[in-house]
């Protein structure tokens, strides 16, 4: 016979302190070694856009008194390497929901360890600093019909190899709708 045990699962709302608004996501704290092939199906059934699933490091850890976890972010879809508001939801729960007596958590977690502290009635992150490099924009072609630099024209574009993500920063009064650009709308889409 399988042994079932009841696991715990949150919804919390991040940066935000008003029910029903800020970021959601789920938080399901794994009391034992979970089978892995039952997160993703988990974090479907949550559909949110990241379910944290925090586990203990040793089998006599507890979620009440020690300081160091795991952490994995699930989407409905894939696992992810970092979430920060389904880190901060993590944190809260422990930390509040829990009623854990660290003042530090330490999460080892695919982008390295992660820390979330106390302070005061909040709680802040230590996330990881993955500096990008700038790149030359003018010599990249690709990048200037991606962007439609004909219309946004680049300030700036840098890469982070820690990420493998490439950030294209347009002018400030470039909103994600275009609204300073004149591209044509559909309600709160932009149509190119």
């Amino acid at each position: 016979m399988e042994e079932r045990a009841n696991i715990r699962m949150l919804t919390v709302d991040s940066f935000t302190d008003v029910p029903f608004s800020g970021n959601p996501a789920a938080v399901c704290l794994l009391p034992w070694e979970f089978p892995e092939h039952l997160m993703q199906p988990i974090a479907r059934e949550m559909n949110l856009s990241e379910t944290a699933f925090i586990e203990r490091i040793n089998a006599t850890d507890n979620f009440a008194r020690d300081s160091h976890f795991k952490l994995r972010w699930l989407t409905p879809t894939c696992e992810v390497n970092l979430c920060g508001h389904a880190t901060l939801a993590a944190a809260a729960v422990l930390l509040n929901e829990v009623g854990n007596v660290a003042s530090e958590v330490t999460f080892s977690t695919l982008s390295g360890k992660l820390k979330a502290r106390r302070e005061g009635d909040k709680i802040c992150l230590d996330l990881p600093l993955n500096t990008p490099i700038p790149q030359g924009v003018e010599q990249d072609a690709a990048i200037q019909q991606l962007v439609l630099a004909d219309r946004f024209p680049i300030q700036e574009v840098a890469f982070s190899a820690a990420t493998k993500k490439l950030v294209v920063r347009l002018p400030d009064n470039v909103t994600r709708y275009g609204h300073a650009c004149g591209v044509p709308q559909c309600g709160s889409s932009l149509i190119m």
